[in-house]
């Protein structure tokens, strides 16, 4: 749909007041998603947007713009005409320009790893979904996870909360 996007974001779960039931911490006897396979449904065309966008990535483009110059360039174009000046979309478009993204084409898959092998965060994952600017974009994203998730029988649990709770009673 046109316009939708999605704020930069890290697939590997956090609860930074291990305050939940399952236990996140992948380092330690947690688990947590490991990799994210995104699959593409449909074709959109280079200045349709849509893309993700990898925010620490280096474009392959060897002329890929600044992400100023993107922006100079995406208002000069009108391209982004359904989007605010300034805001977080008009943003991530310029990003889309400037730094690793892969455009949504029906025969094509992204895999990318939430964690380092000893389970700590990757934050080179770190990445959006870019405005869709022409379009229909449809996408299908599969989480591998590192142990049983949460709501599973044999998941990891956080021992802190799960000893609370028995205190409860």
């Amino acid at each position: 749909n046109l316009t939708t996007a999605y704020t930069p974001h890290l697939d590997y779960l956090d609860d930074p007041g291990r305050k939940l039931r399952h236990n996140y911490d992948s380092p330690g006897k947690g688990g947590n998603r490991y990799a994210t396979i995104l699959l593409y449904m449909s074709d959109l065309e280079p200045e349709d947007g849509g893309e993700t966008v990898f925010v620490h990535g280096k474009s392959l483009n060897e002329n890929a713009l600044s992400q100023d110059e993107a922006l100079r360039d995406l208002r000069a174009s009108g391209e982004g005409m359904a989007l605010t000046k300034g805001s977080w979309e008009e943003k991530m478009v310029a990003q889309c320009r400037s730094k690793l993204a892969i455009r949504p084409n029906s025969a094509r898959a992204v895999l990318f790893y939430s964690q380092h092998p000893n389970g700590e965060v990757d934050e080179s994952s770190l990445h959006g979904g870019c405005p869709v600017l022409r379009g229909t974009k449809w996408a299908a994203n599969l989480w591998v996870w590192n142990t049983i998730r949460d709501g599973f029988p044999g998941n990891p649990e956080n021992e802190h909360v799960v000893n609370k709770e028995k205190q409860k009673g």
